[in-house]
């Protein structure tokens, strides 16, 4: 049955798929990110707080700046490809790999395909309030764990006629990513989200 919310849609893919593990860095005190932020347009400003541009990230492990900032601009970026594809539920949008791979891509476009089949769209813009959680060896870092707790009550399921799909209301819940140091680049790899309730 189709799902209310795209976060309902990604939570029944991770417990179909067997279960997703946390992100596997070792941890260390959280390291707050910056606000509650909303996913800005594709030209928004790179900060920490906000999804960086269309251009993909891409970033040496020895590189100047910060892996963590890095890791935040990398995970609003991949949420802002998704709000994008969701407007019309494009599972092929090339925009999906710019800032994510393996498990959290397939999370995604298997989410958004079967959006498509049922006929869906979502509206919105959800909220999310990342911080780093994790980095593996700070010395030569090649992965960063966040946890997050997204708030997808302004992002709505319709059907294409523009007719909401029903009015059971959505929330925040808690979420978790591993961004990774990939063929030389940044992107996340891993992606958990859990059910409404489970972050205040």
């Amino acid at each position: 049955m189709a799902t209310n919310r795209f976060r309902h849609a990604l939570a029944v893919c991770l417990i179909a798929s067997v279960a997703v593990p946390a992100a596997a860095c070792s941890t260390s005190s959280p390291s707050a990110s910056g606000p509650t932020s909303t996913l800005p347009t594709r030209t928004a400003a790179s900060t920490s707080a906000t999804a960086p541009s269309s251009t993909t990230t891409s970033q040496s492990p020895s590189a100047s700046r910060d892996v963590r900032t890095i890791a935040v601009e990398v995970y609003l970026a991949m949420w802002a490809d998704m709000v994008e594809a969701a407007k019309t539920s494009d599972y092929t949008s090339p925009r999906l790999a710019d800032h994510a791979a393996a498990q959290a891509l397939l999370l995604l476009s298997g989410a958004l395909r079967r959006a498509h089949d049922s006929q869906l769209v979502a509206k919105g813009t959800p909220k999310f309030s990342p911080t780093v959680i994790g980095v593996t060896t700070p010395e030569h870092p090649v992965a960063v764990s966040l946890q997050d707790c997204m708030d997808d009550s302004g992002w709505l399921n319709y059907h294409l006629d523009g007719r909401l799909q029903n009015n059971v209301p959505g929330g925040r819940h808690r979420a978790t990513a591993t961004v990774g140091l990939l063929n030389g680049r940044w992107v996340v790899t891993r992606l958990e989200t859990g059910e409404v309730g489970t972050c205040s």
